[in-house]
């Protein structure tokens, strides 16, 4: 038994649970099941590591973080626990002294993994490797999360058959209740009204979407709008914890500073799925959850030998549109579907719709002899996500198409231009912020936009400095809510515009239109209206107020 202490108004449970970690994607599936026992003071529960995984960097600091004291494992292997909780299965479980539940840790069982199962076709956790020790079955509970397991289960591991339960899937149930939350993920994550989320993810491994190199997540970027679209990322925990977050950062470098939202293992990577229109994925479980939700799903999986023959995910991969890395991208993923086949057959991996919470709580108490609570158990919240963000983006290449008296402009970050494709021959305007640092980008900036307001005596000095300063054809500042466009060129002189308020994107607009307007040859008199607008949004208008030669300096 664990050692008592004698503490004043302490509460002597009547039963001891023991959780068993083995790296950061068990105690994900984990969170979602201990608390089923909240709430409950006949109960204690306890976690202990399960030593021996490569995938361990970083835990230590997520077990702070959720508040969990591990006990060690060689008084957990001497001590006598009423149930043992674990989202893995190996021999080593089988030294522990108690009823043990065991779960997948992710879409049901899938994967196929030899280091693990010694045999080539049997799924990681249905394998008579990881299920027995000395001959015998010693898990109490196999939870699948499907009937159709069953088949897998007494297929490879026939004596463990009996001890098989179909307890669904509590992260699956979690996230169908929190879609309800979907306008405050959204808002959490920065996505406006009129933009689209697109949401990557990859698995570990040197098949995983990650693993092949392919640079998909730069490559989209670079293909779309930042106006239009945001773009999130998430990678398996093992991926964190085995290269390091300054490794992983390291990697995105330009991508984060080009608008990509970096979702951390721990953070609510469900609550960032439920905010996506589009998912991009391989053969991972967040990518199965993603075309579960019924929104349109491309599939980047090259993994399918890492797959068991015949899975529920070797189905979905096969059936999924496959996304060109190297095509269209922007195009591809406006085409994308809904596709109801897809939802259909992820169906066959999660059972008991909305009933897993119930079976698993009803389960653990049966393991502990206790009678559970009279009240149901309640569908714990999934938190907004707080993604890793990058700089903001100082360096746009602009696309605009002139009509009428408008001017629609799409914007890209420029320092993603080498992901763009190679037939992509559009003439593209290198504008900058005035807060851009990179010399090679002032440098050679068409436009610069300063967009903190200025005191009027001092335009004339700043537009001549920033014009000395590289190539620029114009140069445009905001001063008692005047846009100043100075052009390079005499003869298209000093253009001043108004209303213009000394917000970034307003006085961006207003320089991309007058530019363009100026240098196709169009005449801009003053009382002369203009609009500006990225396309499809709302349009900013601004009048002519004055157009005058360049100051003599």
């Amino acid at each position: 038994m664990l050692p008592d202490v004698d503490l004043w108004a302490t509460v002597r449970p009547q039963r001891t649970v023991l959780a068993v970690v083995r790296n950061l994607t068990s105690l994900v599936r984990l969170l979602d099941i201990v608390p089923l026992l909240d709430c409950d003071n006949r109960v204690a529960v306890h976690f202990t590591l399960d030593s021996g995984s490569v995938f361990t960097a970083g835990l230590h600091g997520q077990l702070d973080r959720f508040g969990i004291t591990l006990l060690d494992w060689e008084v957990a292997a001497k001590s006598r626990f009423d149930l043992v909780l674990a989202a893995h299965v190996n021999p080593s479980l089988a030294a522990l002294d108690g009823p043990l539940l065991v779960v997948p840790h992710g879409a049901g069982y899938n994967r196929q993994l030899s280091s693990r199962t010694n045999k080539e076709d049997a799924p990681v956790g249905l394998s008579p490797h990881e299920l027995t020790a000395d001959g015998k079955v010693f898990p109490a509970v196999i939870g699948l999360s499907h009937e159709r397991q069953r088949l897998d289960l007494a297929l490879h591991t026939p004596a463990a058959a009996g001890r098989a339960r179909v307890i669904g899937d509590p992260t699956w149930d979690r996230i169908r209740a929190a879609e309800v939350r979907r306008p405050a993920y959204r808002e959490a994550l920065g996505v406006g009204p009129g933009q689209r989320l697109v949401l990557i993810s990859s698995t570990w491994g040197e098949r995983s979407l990650l693993g092949q190199r392919d640079e998909l997540v730069e490559r989209l970027l670079a293909q779309l709008p930042v106006d239009h679209y945001r773009v999130a990322l998430v990678l398996h925990p093992n991926v964190w914890a085995y290269h390091g977050v300054g490794t992983v950062r390291a990697w995105f470098r330009d991508a984060l500073d080009s608008g990509l939202l970096l979702i951390r293992p721990e953070d609510s990577w469900q609550a960032a799925l439920i905010a996506a229109d589009v998912s991009i994925g391989d053969h991972g479980s967040v990518a199965f959850y993603g075309a579960a939700l019924g929104r349109p799903f491309l599939n980047s999986a090259s993994g399918l030998d890492d797959l068991t023959p015949g899975s529920v995910t070797i189905r979905l991969v096969c059936t999924a549109p496959v996304l060109n890395v190297h095509g269209d991208l922007r195009g591809q993923v406006e085409r994308g579907t809904v596709s109801a086949e897809l939802v259909e057959i992820t169906a066959d991996t999660l059972g008991l719709p909305g009933g897993s919470a119930a079976t698993l709580r009803q389960t653990c108490y049966e393991l502990l002899q206790l009678a559970p609570p009279a009240h149901p158990p309640r569908m714990l919240p999934i938190s907004a996500p707080t993604p890793v963000r990058g700089a903001a983006i100082t360096a746009f290449h602009v696309l605009d198409t002139v009509s009428e008296s408008t001017v629609d402009i799409e914007r890209f970050p420029a320092i993603l231009q080498r992901f763009r494709r190679l037939s992509d021959t559009a003439d593209y305007l290198l504008v900058i912020d005035d807060e851009e640092v990179d010399p090679g980008m002032r440098a050679t900036a068409e436009i610069i936009v300063r967009t903190g307001p200025l005191p009027r005596a001092e335009l004339t000095e700043w537009a001549t400095r920033a014009l000395a300063e590289g190539t620029a054809a114009l140069v445009a500042a905001v001063s008692e809510q005047r846009c100043v466009l100075t052009f390079r060129d005499p003869a298209l002189g000093v253009v001043s515009l108004w209303p213009c308020a000394a917000e970034p994107l307003p006085v961006f607009l207003a320089a991309v239109a007058v530019y363009r307007w100026r240098v196709s040859g169009r005449e801009l008199e003053p009382g002369g209206k203009l609009g500006a607008r990225l396309t499809d949004g709302p349009e900013v208008e601004v009048c002519v107020e004055s157009v005058r030669p360049l100051p003599q300096v």
